[in-house]
Parts: structure tokens; sequence; C-alpha cells
């Protein structure tokens, strides 16, 4: 919007030196006009981000505790089978402790099918030796495989026998025992497609800044955006792990091999098709947190352009959705689109700079900018901390001790400039067509088997 806006004006301007004064002087404050309406939407549209994140943090304060008693009451008589299905590539640092702590599941009627996704490392050696050691669990080698984790979740899609199609990434660990009760007693609701749980890092004690700054992320967001979008009936999201479908609606949707994002594509596909999708508080699995920069660039550049894609794709399908309400579909959008904020607040600084640089004054045409700055700079001032309130509150409700990392808040500063820069790297890679495949998470430490509701290592000091 403020971009053709922008584009617009720089066209105005060639235009206008081959006209006459007075006709130039018209266009010139049909120009300003257009640039300050287009700059007053786009500050709207930044104070419906802070109010949508305020919001949030309130709904999680006040109803956290009760939403948590209500998921953690024993719920569920009907004991559908369930196929747990691990993509694994090259997963040989952490896919047993997945794989033996997914079996410990006190759930009477499951199976646990990993898919070695044309593995290189030692991980098919360690699939051989656990399928003598471990009942439920069996696997399936794809030898041409090798193409993203999409590609080889249908692949093993074929070969699950279970009513229920659960996902676990490899390095995720149930918290304790009844996270698979937890999430399948959602589909006895007839309307309910898909559900997902919650993930929290337990590689923070020892790891990197990042980490624990990537810690106090996911807190924000599964302990408070998730929980506020479902309190409120908005649309959770389906995280790719910890979460899963019912077998017919899976196989109808499939996973989308062309997405980067194939979760949020999924979720939005759900929601479109007449479906949705639960987020339970209490069905909690530890994962792994990114512990360098390189990693953390990869992980959200791939989060970024998947979402873009998304919101490229899915707009309209939103937009003409009959089964959404107008809320949903607001929050949906919103959602999608977080990831242009970044690019948004780029164009602002840029314009900002180029105020400085040239000195320009109020009597000079190119002073219609400071509308554009002004929005740019009052959600940078303003909407900005807003994640960050959710984060707090997220720390806060989540308990254990935790409120101890919220000094690494701070550090989340820096990384929301890397964050918009990777912003504008996606976008223009999506606009130039460049291509780029799915790409997994770096893995750091070894097997971890823990299926006691305690935390693995502390969470730092």
């Amino acid at each position: 919007m403020f971009v053709s806006a922008t584009l617009c004006f720089a066209g105005g301007l060639i235009l206008m030196s081959l006209l006459s004064a007075p006709v130039a002087e018209n266009l010139v404050n049909m120009a300003k006009a257009g640039i300050i309406a287009s700059s007053f939407i786009t500050l709207s549209y930044f104070l419906v981000y802070t109010g949508r994140h305020l919001i949030f943090s309130a709904v999680a304060l006040n109803s956290y505790k009760r939403v948590l008693a209500e998921n953690n009451s024993e719920r569920g008589s009907e004991y559908p089978k369930v196929s747990v299905l691990i993509a694994a590539r090259n997963e040989g640092m952490v896919i047993e402790g997945a794989v033996r702590t997914i079996a410990e599941q006190n759930y009477p009627n499951f199976e646990i099918l990993v898919i070695d996704d044309a593995s290189t490392d030692e991980t098919p050696t360690i699939l051989k030796r656990l399928a003598k050691e471990v009942p439920k669990m069996k696997f399936v080698r794809r030898e041409n495989g090798g193409f993203g984790k999409p590609d080889a979740l249908n692949f093993g899609l074929k070969h699950a026998r279970g009513d229920i199609i659960l996902t676990f990434d490899a390095d995720y660990v149930p918290m304790d025992k009844g996270v698979l009760k937890r999430l399948v007693r959602w589909f006895e609701d007839p309307d309910c497609w898909a559900v997902q749980g919650f993930l929290v890092p337990y590689n923070t004690g020892n790891g990197s800044t990042i980490a624990k700054s990537v810690f106090c992320e996911r807190v924000g967001g599964y302990m408070v955006n998730q929980l506020a979008r479902q309190k409120l009936g908005l649309l959770p999201q389906y995280g790719g792990t910890v979460g899963g479908f019912r077998k017919d609606v899976i196989e109808k949707l499939g996973w989308n091999v062309k997405a980067l994002t194939e979760d949020t594509d999924l979720t939005v596909r759900v929601a479109v098709n007449g479906g949705k999708v639960v987020y339970d508080v209490s069905a909690r699995s530890w994962e792994q947190a990114v512990q360098n920069l390189r990693s953390y660039w990869r992980q959200r550049y791939r989060w970024a352009r998947g979402h873009m894609q998304c919101a490229l794709r899915y707009f309209l399908d939103v937009v003409r959705s009959k089964t959404m309400g107008t809320a949903q579909k607001i929050d949906t959008i919103l959602m999608l689109g977080i990831y242009f904020v970044g690019v948004m607040m780029a164009l602002g600084w840029l314009l900002s700079f180029a105020w400085w640089a040239y000195g320009l004054s109020w009597s000079s045409i190119f002073s219609t900018l400071y509308f554009p700055i002004l929005a740019f700079w009052t959600f940078g001032a303003l909407g900005n901390t807003a994640p960050f309130h959710e984060i707090v509150v997220g720390l806060k409700l989540y308990g254990n001790g935790v409120m101890r990392m919220s000094k690494y808040i701070l550090f989340l500063a820096p990384l929301f400039l890397v964050n918009t820069i990777i912003c504008c790297e996606a976008l223009l890679h999506e606009m130039t067509g460049f291509k780029s495949k799915w790409e997994k998470t770096e893995r750091y430490v070894g097997v971890l088997h823990n299926n006691n509701n305690s935390d693995p290592n502390p969470y730092g000091k």
C-alpha cells in the first residue's frame, strides 16, 4: 500500500517536470495527500498489531490457570489408533531419545513410524537397533529422499495405520507420559481437524545467548499467543510437530512439498476448508533451540519466506472463506503478514536516513515523507514492544524459576534488526523467484531421554 503510493509519487515527479507550473503544483498537492493518507493507513495497520499483542497478553494472564486446569482434566474414553510420524534425515544425534520417550506414552493404542529420509549418517543403524528393542516402533527408508520434511511425511503417511496422524520432529521429547492422550482427546469433537501442543527448548542451560533468547520467544509464542488465539476462537497454528490431524483430513490435504512452512500452509488450508485447529497448552514437549546466528538466520529465513508465500497464496481464499468468522479472518491475515512488518520497518529507516542525509525542509516536496517516517517510527517505538509484553507474561505464567531468563529479552532487540534484514531478503527472493529448498534445523546435543515432567537441564543464571 505505502510502497505503491511512494512509487506513484516518484513517477509523478518525472511527469510534473513536463507540465506547466499550475498543473504541476496541483499534482504535487495530490501526491502529498496520497502519501499522507497511505501513511496513516499504514500507521493504523501497525497499531492493530500492537493492540493484538497487548490483548493476547491480557487474555493469557486472565485465563491461563483456568485453561490449564481444564486441559489437565481427564477426558476422553475412546482411544483410536494413532500413528506418530517422525521424519528423520541424518538425525543420529537425537532420534533415539525421541523414539524411546514417545514409546513410553500411556496411550494404549499407537505406533511410531520413523521415515528415514535417505540418511547418510548413523541414523539407519540406530533405527534398525531400535526396531528390535522398541515394539511400538517401525521405520521405512527412502533411498531417493532428501527433498524435505513435507515430502518425507507424505511418503510415511502411506504406511501409517492409525486413524489419527501425529507428527514429532526428531529432536522433540514429550515432557510426560500423557501428551498423546491430551492431543488425541480433542478429536472427539467432529469439528476438530487438527491439534497442536506446547513447545519449549531444553538446550538452554549451557547454551548460547541466542538459544536463551529463542527460549523467551517460544514461551511468549506458545504460553501467550497460541493460548489467546485458542481462547478467543481465532486460529491457533499447527506448528509442524507435537500435533496432528485426522487421517482422512491429512490424506485429503497432504503436506505441501512446495511450501517452506508446510505447517502454516496446512493451518490455513484447514481453516478455509471448514476445519478447526485446537491448541492444548498442557500437551508439552521439549525441543532444541538454535545455538548460533547461522542456524538462526536459516531457520528464520524459512519461516519468513514461508509465511510470505502463504500470505500471497491464500489471502483471497481467507477473505472469501464462508466458514471463517470475521475476527478469525482478520487475525489470520495478520498472522500471515507478520513478516512483512520487518520490510515496512526497513523502508521507514531508509526514508528517515534520506530525510537526515538531504536535510529536506518542510517547503520541499519531499517533506511529505515526514508522515510515513512518523508512522514507521511510531510503530518502532511503541508497537514493537508488544511482543516483549507477551514474552514477559509468558515467562511469568510458565513459572519454574524462568523469570531469570527475562534478561535475555534485551538481546531480542539486535535480533529484531537481524530479522528485519532476513525479512527483506525473503521478500526479495520471493519477488525475483529465487529458488529455496526446505532445510532442517541444525542439531547440537546427543540423546535426551526424559519423560518425568522435569527440566532436563537448568535454564541458566
